[in-house]
């Protein structure tokens, strides 16, 4: 039996050694295209919660700022109202709301931050962002509307009502990595 010839060639080291670069090449090729998407979806999703934002300082904030200065007036009239009671302030609330000026200014801002939500949960506009520039309302609408909302899912039997709302007052900021991915 005759020696195998296990020697390999110049050229054939070369040609192997070609072949590597190419797949490497390849694989960085790959990874660096994934890595260049991120930002872009991420830019997207803040330019749709910016575009959100900037329809509710159009067509929603003006409704927004009456609800809230009608309910400072309102609650100046009444004694204690934060010391009050829950029932107490249940009472009020319901009051307050029993209005149907207020109550439309109220449904008008509750199917915005629905949309918003929705938006939000999809991944389709940016966490942070929305609490950013909307995080207030959200809080100083769901503190003053809550046994509202909470009353009318109730009575119309409707678990949906305000629940935009209240999903973004519940909502945290999200980490950097989880805002990305």
């Amino acid at each position: 039996m005759g020696k195998m010839n296990n020697k390999r060639t110049f050229l054939d080291t070369l040609s192997l050694a070609a072949q590597v670069v190419t797949n490497l090449s390849i694989v960085l090729g790959i990874f660096v295209a994934g890595i260049t998407l991120l930002p872009d979806r991420y830019d997207r999703r803040v330019t749709t919660t910016l575009n959100l934002y900037q329809t509710y300082n159009e067509k929603i904030r003006n409704s927004y700022l009456d609800l809230v200065d009608k309910w400072q007036n309102y609650v100046h009239g009444v004694s204690d109202f934060r010391h009050m009671n829950q029932t107490g302030q249940e009472k009020v609330v319901l009051s307050f709301f029993a209005d149907d000026v207020i109550r439309a200014k109220l449904e008008n801002s509750l199917d915005f931050f629905d949309t918003l939500a929705i938006c939000v949960n999809n991944r389709s506009c940016d966490t942070n962002t929305a609490l950013d520039v909307l995080g207030k309302q959200v809080k100083n609408l769901y503190e003053i509307s809550a046994y509202f909302t909470i009353e009318e899912r109730s009575k119309d039997n409707d678990p949906t009502v305000g629940k935009g709302l209240e999903d973004l007052y519940k909502t945290n900021r999200k980490s950097l990595f989880a805002t990305v991915f």
